[in-house]
């Protein structure tokens, strides 16, 4: 149990801000903590979840979900966003040189510009949903698949955190908290079962691509898969 717990607190500092998370490596802990990503995922919806009927008690729901979805993006740090402008900066360079330019801490035009175009695209989505237990599903469902492609994808940097989680993950790690998905999906709303399919389609063709480009994945295309799978999925909840 012990265990488990320094699993997650290691999940929660390495895809939060929030007080708690402690994050540290020794054998097994990593791969270990990869399979509670889904659980900070639920975390950071459950306090949306909370949030969400103190201030429909002042404002309207849609300036409601703009604040939620600013609080969300403060809770994890902006981290996937900084992600995603780091592989589009790749993107528009040479592939030799592409894996420096992702390094660079500074962002690029094109970065910013998918970046923000991202921003808007999943704010306008998120603004117009209403049960906010749909939220919770989404962002469960997009960590888990970093997860999952952590998992299967080589990965092509040599050093750093995720490097660490991707030589100690195992097949456990993906099965079980895909199982508590699909239970979760089947008992709580079945549309979720379509949402969680639109999810990984999309996850799968970036994953893919970037296969395809350099070989594997890094840190920065584990944050895009994120935020791609939870646009198309935040669209995917408007329409069911």
């Amino acid at each position: 149990m012990k265990r488990h717990l320094e699993a997650f607190r290691s999940a929660l500092a390495l895809l939060t801000i929030l007080p708690g998370g402690r994050y540290s490596f020794d054998k097994n802990l990593s791969g270990l903590s990869s399979a509670y990503y889904p659980l900070v995922g639920f975390i950071l919806g459950i306090i949306l979840f909370l949030i969400q009927p103190i201030l429909l008690a002042y404002f309207e729901q849609l300036h409601v979900n703009i604040i939620l979805f600013a609080i969300l993006i403060v809770l994890y740090g902006g981290l996937h966003f900084d992600g995603l402008s780091d592989t589009v900066d790749g993107l528009f360079v040479q592939k030799e040189r592409a894996l420096d330019v992702m390094k660079d801490p500074h962002a690029g035009t094109m970065g910013l510009l998918f970046s923000f175009l991202g921003l808007v695209l999943t704010l306008s989505a998120f603004a117009q949903i209403k049960d906010m237990s749909l939220v919770i599903a989404v962002l469960m469902m997009s960590r888990f698949f970093a997860t999952f492609f952590l998992f299967r994808c080589d990965y092509i940097s040599q050093n750093g955190i995720a490097t660490k989680i991707k030589d100690e993950i195992n097949k456990a790690h993906i099965i079980v908290p895909f199982i508590a998905l699909v239970t979760m999906s089947i008992f709580f709303n079945m549309s979720l079962l379509i949402v969680l399919f639109f999810g990984f389609l999309m996850a799968q063709s970036v994953a893919r691509f970037f296969k395809h480009r350099y070989g594997g994945i890094n840190g920065d295309i584990l944050g895009t898969i994120i935020l791609l799978s939870e646009l198309i999925m935040f669209h995917v909840v408007l329409l069911i």
